[in-house]
């Protein structure tokens, strides 16, 4: 996928709109997001129950497929990215709010486990 150039005022509100988004999705703990030179990279920051240590999970990535449409992207056990794809499993590209709904619902346990 072609990466596409964003402006920081656009890239500040879309991590906020991440953030603020996916937090509803977290019963405890945080959502992180940390903005790389492939997009986004969302993770679940949380303190252990069993040893309260503070652990990051990697939630997911997106990623710019054009200026409007983003794919995104869950990371397999091995700690490699994949690319997500839809029911007729074709990769998903969609809007950001389409994304952002994908990793919500989360209908294949990619993201949240």
């Amino acid at each position: 996928m072609a990466s596409y150039a964003e402006n920081s005022e656009t890239s500040e509100i879309r991590v906020d709109d991440i953030r603020r988004i996916l937090q509803t999705r977290v019963t405890r703990g945080e959502v992180h997001v940390i903005r790389t030179a492939e997009g986004y990279t969302i993770f679940h920051h949380y303190r252990s129950s069993a040893n309260a240590k503070n652990l990051e999970m990697p939630v997911a990535q997106i990623r710019a497929a054009s200026p409007s449409k983003f794919g995104v992207f869950w990371r397999r056990g091995s700690g490699r990215w994949w690319t997500y794809h839809d029911a007729e499993e074709h990769p998903f590209v969609a809007s950001f709010e389409r994304c952002m709904d994908e990793i919500t619902k989360d209908p294949w346990g990619c993201f949240w486990g």
